[in-house]
Protein backbone atom coordinates (compact mmCIF):
# COMPACT_ATOMS: atom_id res chain seq x y z
CA UNK A 1 0.00 0.00 0.00
CA UNK A 2 1.76 3.13 -0.98
CA UNK A 3 -0.88 5.94 0.48
CA UNK A 4 -3.86 6.09 2.96
CA UNK A 5 -6.31 6.15 0.01
CA UNK A 6 -4.60 2.38 -0.72
CA UNK A 7 -5.38 1.10 3.15
CA UNK A 8 -9.30 3.14 3.01
CA UNK A 9 -9.95 1.14 -0.49
CA UNK A 10 -8.70 -2.34 0.90
CA UNK A 11 -10.56 -2.15 4.50
CA UNK A 12 -13.56 -0.10 4.06
CA UNK A 13 -16.38 -0.22 1.72
CA UNK A 14 -16.19 1.37 -1.91
CA UNK A 15 -19.28 4.09 -1.23
CA UNK A 16 -16.85 5.15 1.74
CA UNK A 17 -15.29 8.74 0.96
CA UNK A 18 -12.54 8.94 3.18
CA UNK A 19 -12.38 13.17 4.73
CA UNK A 20 -9.55 13.10 7.62
CA UNK A 21 -8.25 11.50 10.43
CA UNK A 22 -7.30 12.47 14.44
CA UNK A 23 -4.55 10.86 15.99
CA UNK A 24 -5.07 12.10 19.65
CA UNK A 25 -2.64 10.09 22.26
CA UNK A 26 -3.83 6.69 22.08
CA UNK A 27 -6.91 6.72 19.73
CA UNK A 28 -7.80 8.07 16.13
CA UNK A 29 -10.82 9.12 14.76
CA UNK A 30 -11.20 8.34 10.93
CA UNK A 31 -13.84 10.72 9.30
CA UNK A 32 -15.76 9.35 6.07
CA UNK A 33 -18.83 10.02 3.99
CA UNK A 34 -20.59 8.39 1.95
CA UNK A 35 -20.87 8.74 -1.78
CA UNK A 36 -24.16 9.85 -3.82
CA UNK A 37 -25.48 6.57 -4.77
CA UNK A 38 -29.22 5.43 -6.05
CA UNK A 39 -30.79 3.74 -3.31
CA UNK A 40 -34.09 1.07 -2.86
CA UNK A 41 -36.49 1.89 -0.21
CA UNK A 42 -36.29 -1.20 1.84
CA UNK A 43 -40.35 -1.43 1.77
CA UNK A 44 -41.38 -0.59 -1.82
CA UNK A 45 -38.45 -1.29 -3.76
CA UNK A 46 -38.78 2.19 -5.40
CA UNK A 47 -34.85 3.35 -6.28
CA UNK A 48 -33.95 6.89 -4.28
CA UNK A 49 -31.45 9.52 -4.64
CA UNK A 50 -33.25 12.35 -3.18
CA UNK A 51 -32.16 13.08 0.55
CA UNK A 52 -33.52 14.72 3.42
CA UNK A 53 -30.58 15.26 6.11
CA UNK A 54 -27.37 13.61 7.00
CA UNK A 55 -26.40 11.82 10.29
CA UNK A 56 -23.24 11.05 12.03
CA UNK A 57 -22.76 8.37 13.51
CA UNK A 58 -19.77 7.14 15.82
CA UNK A 59 -18.68 3.68 15.42
CA UNK A 60 -15.84 1.33 17.28
CA UNK A 61 -13.88 -0.10 14.76
CA UNK A 62 -10.60 -2.96 15.52
CA UNK A 63 -7.53 -1.24 16.41
CA UNK A 64 -4.72 0.29 14.02
CA UNK A 65 -1.29 0.44 15.63
CA UNK A 66 -2.37 -0.83 19.62
CA UNK A 67 -4.85 2.70 19.42
CA UNK A 68 -8.54 2.71 20.06
CA UNK A 69 -10.02 3.53 16.53
CA UNK A 70 -13.35 5.06 15.91
CA UNK A 71 -14.76 5.66 12.67
CA UNK A 72 -17.35 9.03 12.40
CA UNK A 73 -19.66 8.07 9.38
CA UNK A 74 -21.67 11.23 7.74
CA UNK A 75 -24.58 9.29 6.08
CA UNK A 76 -28.16 10.38 4.74
CA UNK A 77 -31.28 10.06 5.59
CA UNK A 78 -33.64 9.30 2.13
CA UNK A 79 -36.54 10.26 1.06
CA UNK A 80 -38.96 7.28 -0.60
CA UNK A 81 -39.67 8.76 -4.18
CA UNK A 82 -42.72 7.17 -4.10
CA UNK A 83 -45.84 8.57 -3.06
CA UNK A 84 -47.34 5.47 -2.36
CA UNK A 85 -45.48 4.31 -0.27
CA UNK A 86 -45.69 4.32 3.46
CA UNK A 87 -42.49 4.61 4.62
CA UNK A 88 -41.15 8.53 3.72
CA UNK A 89 -38.03 8.61 5.12
CA UNK A 90 -35.19 5.60 5.89
CA UNK A 91 -31.60 5.26 6.30
CA UNK A 92 -28.89 4.79 3.95
CA UNK A 93 -27.94 1.48 4.53
CA UNK A 94 -24.02 0.94 5.88
CA UNK A 95 -25.01 -2.93 6.40
CA UNK A 96 -21.84 -4.78 5.29
CA UNK A 97 -19.56 -2.28 7.47
CA UNK A 98 -22.16 -1.69 10.48
CA UNK A 99 -25.84 -3.52 11.40
CA UNK A 100 -28.25 -0.89 12.18
CA UNK A 101 -27.86 0.91 15.52
CA UNK A 102 -25.13 -0.90 16.75
CA UNK A 103 -21.60 0.52 18.09
CA UNK A 104 -19.60 -1.56 17.14
CA UNK A 105 -18.08 -2.31 13.48
CA UNK A 106 -19.49 -6.06 12.15
CA UNK A 107 -15.42 -6.90 12.01
CA UNK A 108 -15.21 -5.81 15.89
CA UNK A 109 -18.57 -7.45 16.34
CA UNK A 110 -16.97 -10.83 15.00
CA UNK A 111 -13.96 -10.97 17.05
CA UNK A 112 -15.81 -9.78 20.66
CA UNK A 113 -18.69 -12.76 19.66
CA UNK A 114 -15.19 -15.13 19.23
CA UNK A 115 -13.94 -13.59 22.99
CA UNK A 116 -17.11 -14.32 24.21
CA UNK A 117 -17.74 -17.49 23.53
CA UNK A 118 -14.48 -18.75 25.05
CA UNK A 119 -13.58 -16.48 27.58
CA UNK A 120 -15.48 -15.22 30.91
CA UNK A 121 -16.93 -12.41 30.33
CA UNK A 122 -14.32 -10.22 32.65
CA UNK A 123 -11.40 -12.00 31.82
CA UNK A 124 -12.54 -11.19 27.86
CA UNK A 125 -13.24 -7.40 28.85
CA UNK A 126 -9.51 -7.20 30.64
CA UNK A 127 -8.12 -8.73 27.52
CA UNK A 128 -10.04 -6.70 25.23
CA UNK A 129 -8.82 -3.51 27.18
CA UNK A 130 -5.17 -4.49 26.73
CA UNK A 131 -5.67 -4.51 23.37
CA UNK A 132 -6.97 -1.10 23.30
CA UNK A 133 -10.67 -1.89 22.35
CA UNK A 134 -13.00 -0.51 25.01
CA UNK A 135 -15.78 -3.36 25.95
CA UNK A 136 -17.73 -3.96 28.98
CA UNK A 137 -18.08 -7.71 30.48
CA UNK A 138 -21.85 -7.23 30.25
CA UNK A 139 -21.90 -6.27 27.14
CA UNK A 140 -19.54 -9.52 25.88
CA UNK A 141 -22.15 -11.49 27.94
CA UNK A 142 -25.08 -9.79 26.38
CA UNK A 143 -23.15 -10.82 22.94
CA UNK A 144 -22.28 -14.48 24.11
CA UNK A 145 -26.04 -15.15 24.47
CA UNK A 146 -27.59 -13.42 21.72
CA UNK A 147 -25.54 -15.54 19.47
CA UNK A 148 -27.10 -18.41 17.11
CA UNK A 149 -24.67 -20.99 15.84
CA UNK A 150 -25.34 -21.87 12.06
CA UNK A 151 -25.62 -25.80 11.90
CA UNK A 152 -26.32 -27.38 8.56
CA UNK A 153 -28.76 -30.24 10.29
CA UNK A 154 -28.00 -32.64 6.65
CA UNK A 155 -24.39 -32.98 8.00
CA UNK A 156 -25.53 -34.38 11.35
CA UNK A 157 -25.17 -38.03 11.81
CA UNK A 158 -24.87 -38.95 15.31
CA UNK A 159 -25.69 -36.66 18.22
CA UNK A 160 -25.21 -37.63 22.20
CA UNK A 161 -27.24 -36.56 24.94
CA UNK A 162 -24.87 -33.43 26.14
CA UNK A 163 -24.87 -32.23 22.09
CA UNK A 164 -28.51 -31.71 23.10
CA UNK A 165 -29.07 -30.66 26.40
CA UNK A 166 -29.25 -26.76 25.67
CA UNK A 167 -31.26 -26.23 28.92
CA UNK A 168 -31.86 -28.00 32.29
CA UNK A 169 -33.34 -31.73 32.18
CA UNK A 170 -34.31 -31.18 28.63
CA UNK A 171 -31.67 -33.79 27.57
CA UNK A 172 -32.54 -36.20 30.20
CA UNK A 173 -36.48 -36.18 29.26
CA UNK A 174 -35.63 -37.04 25.60
CA UNK A 175 -33.26 -39.25 26.36
CA UNK A 176 -35.82 -41.28 28.56
CA UNK A 177 -38.40 -41.18 26.34
CA UNK A 178 -36.23 -42.31 23.71
CA UNK A 179 -34.53 -45.26 25.55
CA UNK A 180 -38.41 -46.06 26.27
CA UNK A 181 -38.86 -46.33 22.92
CA UNK A 182 -35.77 -48.75 21.82
CA UNK A 183 -37.20 -51.05 24.74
Amino acid sequence: MDNIQDFIDEFFPNYFIYKTAKIDGDKIVLHFSTKKRILRCPHCGQETSEYATYYTRTVQDLPILDRQTYVKLRFRKMICSNKQCSMKYFNEPLDEYVSPKKRFSNRLLNLLVRIALTQPAEIGSRLCKEKHIKVSGDKLLQLAKAFTPEIDKNTITQIGVDDFALKKNIGMELFSSTSKQIE
